[in-house]
């Protein structure tokens, strides 16, 4: 390790110290901090990621810690009185505000052990969702919920990975909220997105999300299939039962399938455009100082790479969120960014072609 580590130094992207900081990352997830940190040379210590501990600078809203004793500890409530004294604190305010600081609470009630996370959340499950509203009308403040999240626990991947996969299936978030989260406009602070961007936890979350998706357009086939395959062996009397049931199994189908190509649309211009900005913002830096160059040439290959990686998934899908592109969107890349999307078209066209032969 210590021979690959400064061999990275010759190289464009340096490869193995990535890998290497991955490595460790996961290993603190097995084990812990201290630990780790003793058993390896001390040459590689800079590569650790930080120590797995809530943010302390992170600024919690005021009424954080006067809801906390309503839900944890000898002092906590029921749902239903803990729903009245968040309305009595906040009785201005919009359900947006009121989910933030009751996932703020939870967060911080959960900040020593993940199972008390699904404990308290589970206890207040119905006054979470109703906050939340309805997943299908887009609110940023939901997005503003994972944002609190990831700065909460910015110095660990394995919380930030573990909460958001628990706030989709709580249904306190859509996958469009997650998405905004992780990979937002950076054009406002390049410089800073870039190095969120960087977080392990941003390529960890993406990934695990394009995987959710298309998971669920999988799972809905699959019971569509069995459904079918039921019906063929149905009886009359059982015809018209088995008839609803497939009915309901092709509109699961078609319902996951348009979530998917609308998260996959929007993951794609997401990419692209951040792929875009950073070759711009590269393009006109005077001199390198700034910013160091390893990162972006890290950055872009990151992005591209998980614009390939999706593109490979489901042909068909990506193949038609990628012809949905505007024309003055893709005449404004920088010729970097348009050689990247020429690419994820054949990628998807030749996958399209190899599955459509006998």
């Amino acid at each position: 390790w210590m021979e690959n580590v400064h061999q990275d130094a010759q190289h464009t992207i340096p490869m193995k110290r990535l890998f290497t900081q991955l490595v460790l990352d996961r290993l603190i997830r097995l084990s812990n901090y201290e630990f780790m940190k003793e058993q390896i040379p001390s040459q590689l210590h800079s590569l650790l990621p930080p120590k797995p501990i809530p943010n302390e600078s992170f600024e919690l809203h005021q009424s954080v810690h006067s809801l906390l004793p309503f839900i944890t500890g000898k002092t906590r409530v029921e749902c239903s009185a803990v729903r009245s004294e968040l309305f009595r604190m906040l009785p201005n305010e919009s359900s947006g505000i009121r989910l933030k600081v009751l996932l703020q609470s939870i967060l911080v009630a959960s900040s020593k052990t993940l199972g008390h996370f699904d404990i308290i959340s589970n206890r207040y499950l119905p006054l979470l969702m109703e906050l939340s509203g309805d997943l299908s009308i887009e609110d940023e403040r939901r997005t503003g919920c994972v944002l609190d999240l990831r700065e909460f626990w910015m110095y660990s991947a394995m919380h930030v990975s573990y909460f958001v996969g628990r706030y989709l299936d709580l249904k306190l978030v859509s996958r469009i909220n997650v998405l905004n989260a992780f990979i937002p406009d950076i054009q406002q602070d390049i410089v800073d997105g870039m190095h969120k961007l960087m977080r392990i936890d941003t390529w960890e979350c993406v990934r695990s999300l394009v995987v959710r998706v298309f998971l669920a357009v999988t799972v809905a086939k699959k019971e569509l299939a069995t459904v079918a395959f039921e019906g063929s062996l149905a009886t009359e009397g059982e015809a018209e039962i088995i008839a609803e049931r497939i009915a309901q199994a092709r509109f699961n189908v078609k319902e996951r399938s348009n979530e998917c190509e609308e998260l996959i649309t929007i993951a794609f211009s997401s990419l692209l455009m951040t792929f875009d900005r950073i070759v711009k913002y590269h393009k006109l830096q005077m001199s390198e100082q700034e910013l160091d160059a390893s990162l972006i040439r890290v950055l872009e290959w990151r992005i591209s790479g998980m614009a390939r990686e999706i593109a490979r998934r489901d042909t068909e899908m990506c193949s038609i969120a990628l012809i949905a592109f505007k024309e003055s969107d893709v005449t404004a890349f920088e010729t970097k960014t348009f050689e990247l999307y020429e690419e994820l078209k054949r990628i998807a066209s030749s996958n399209l072609l190899k599955s459509e032969k006998p």
